[in-house]
């Protein structure tokens, strides 16, 4: 089967689909027209497990405690959303929280190098646990709390406190 595209005869395959994802709740983005909106089937998507994507996101960069850390860095990111200020440049979901993530997995990858495989080996379960937890902190810091208008930094710390 033949189409005409912008009068050029275009060929179809039936084993070719065209995906349009749309996102216009998101910052810059606009709902497609109606026009085009009648030519693509509709599809439900599900709101992903953001606790899970850190467990596997931790665990992939090296951090013993994920399962502890993912629940609490997925609250964290929650309570941000809902208790400081709205902000155009404010973003708590999954994009940052893996930029918060990738950055805690360099720290911690820095972190081994410095204390060194046999020095890690001899610490107990509960001191990993801190240290991981010490450089999640320290990586939200690092990149959240730079993005802060004033107001909402004290707010942020007794968050994390």
């Amino acid at each position: 089967k033949e189409i005409e595209l912008l009068g050029k005869s275009v060929r179809l395959n039936s084993n070719v689909g065209i995906f349009v994802t749309m996102n216009p709740g998101y910052a810059g983005r606009s709902n497609l027209p109606d026009n085009l909106k009648q030519l693509f089937r509709a599809m439900a998507m599900t709101v992903p497990d953001k606790t899970l994507i850190a467990q596997v996101n931790l665990f992939n960069q090296g951090f013993n405690s994920a399962e502890r850390l993912a629940g609490k860095v997925v609250f964290l990111f929650d309570l941000c959303k809902d208790q400081l200020s709205s902000q155009p440049h404010y973003d708590f979901g999954l994009r940052s929280l893996k930029a918060v993530l990738a950055c805690a997995g360099a720290m911690k990858r820095e972190s081994v190098s410095e204390i060194g495989a046999q020095r890690l080996a001899t610490m107990s379960e509960e001191e990993v646990a801190d240290s991981e937890q010490n450089i999640l902190l320290r990586a939200i810091f690092d990149t959240l709390v730079p993005k802060l208008v004033a107001p909402d930094k004290p707010l942020m710390s007794s968050l994390i406190a």
